[in-house]
């Protein structure tokens, strides 16, 4: 099943920037699809989410897109056109997929394509959140369908119930009620009857279709989703707005940001070095040296030598040494692969000058440096779960 065009491989075929990055362990079930070789790295958690072992589930596309409940393809083929194309900043989808057990399973997914200097979209990253539990809840509560207060006292999250067309608060759970300090202004203490979105003006307009919104509490550290849904038949009109507490999946997201912002080269905007930055992006992982670089540019290795140095203040064996010190951080931190292993894959024919040129650019081998960046990170999430 093929959802959307993958771009010409033959024109770029560099691998990603974040290759092998979904591999280590976390709550939520990330993934990586390598738009270029058409592959998909599961995470652990995301083959365990569907009752799959490490071993059983490949790395092609086919193995998430034929898990997909055929009355869901279509909306996710929708989406995913629309983030392909440009008209969408992320690929955002709730569907069913197939359980080994033969059940499905309501998941939330999100991701978002990278860029290429080329402007090749040639990975997207993005996480996977199992609503199962949440929309089986949903589902007892609309088969109710006997007062709006059983409505909303039967589900275990915070809850609203409006009516359209104004979102006019009718009733609100328990579980809700509690949030209040947290999600209302001080002097407000009963919200019924008062319009939702006064409280939150971001929320979308009621139209009879599902929709959701995010809502950042005076504690600034959490993060809540507002899912809110059309309730049918005798209760048509009146609306389901559920609080969902995201913020372990908010700062999954910020880290991913940080990270991939803090391994990313940025060199100069000077038109006449395009071409060389450029060559040097696409290629520094194939061992190239300057004369390459000069060869590929048409230019004497002296002369580039010059003009690369004039204008950035770094030779270009610098630069190409800055573009494989980025990378070998992130596999460093992201993957268990052996220090021998980053440095084969980062352009170096031998570990030991790897070892050499990291300890030269951060006063720390490989090893010393992955052990104590990863302690770090570990206080870091400990410290975030208090």
């Amino acid at each position: 099943m093929t959802l959307c065009p993958v771009p010409d491989r033959s024109k770029f075929d560099r691998g990603g920037q974040l290759q092998d990055f979904m591999v280590t362990p976390v709550k939520d079930a990330l993934w990586e699809w390598n738009l270029l070789k058409n592959t998909i790295k599961f995470s652990l958690e995301w083959k365990a989410m569907l009752g799959y072992r490490d071993a059983e589930i490949g790395d092609s596309p086919v193995e998430w897109l034929h898990r997909i409940h055929p009355e869901d393809v279509e909306a996710v083929r929708s989406r995913l056109a629309a983030h392909f194309n440009g008209q969408t900043p992320d690929f955002q989808s709730e569907h069913r997929l197939l359980h080994r057990d033969g059940s499905y399973r309501w998941v939330r997914v999100r991701g978002h394509t990278l860029t290429n200097g080329e402007g090749i979209k040639y990975v997207m990253i993005g996480f996977q959140i199992d609503l199962t539990p949440y929309r089986q809840s949903l589902s007892t509560i609309q088969m109710q369908r006997v007062t709006i207060e059983p409505i909303a006292d039967a589900i275990p999250f915070p809850a609203f119930i409006l009516t359209e067309p104004d979102g006019t608060i009718l009733y609100f759970n328990q579980q809700c009620e509690e949030l209040f300090p947290q999600i209302l202004p001080e002097d407000c203490f009963d919200p019924t009857g008062l319009t939702y979105s006064e409280f939150f003006p971001q929320s979308p307009p009621l139209n009879g279709k599902p929709c959701s919104h995010d809502i950042q509490t005076k504690n600034s550290g959490q993060w809540l989703r507002a899912h809110i849904y059309p309730l049918t038949e005798h209760l048509k009109g009146l609306y389901l707005s559920c609080l969902v507490d995201i913020t372990e999946h908010k700062q999954v997201e910020l880290d991913l940001n940080k990270f991939v912002a803090s391994t990313k080269v940025e060199p100069p905007v000077q038109p006449s070095l395009t071409n060389v930055f450029s060559f040097i992006e696409a290629n520094y992982r194939e061992g190239i040296a300057l004369k390459d670089v000069a060869k590929a540019v048409g230019y004497s290795p002296a002369y580039l030598t010059s003009m690369v140095q004039q204008a950035t203040g770094k030779t270009v064996n610098q630069w190409i040494t800055e573009y494989r010190m980025a990378e070998a951080r992130l596999l460093l931190l992201k993957t268990n692969q052996s220090i021998q292993q980053i440095a084969l894959s980062i352009g170096y024919k031998s570990v030991e000058h790897f070892i050499r040129q990291f300890r030269q650019n951060h006063t720390q081998s490989p090893q010393v440096w992955r052990k104590e960046h990863l302690k770090q990170l570990g206080h870091g999430q400990k410290a975030a779960r208090k």
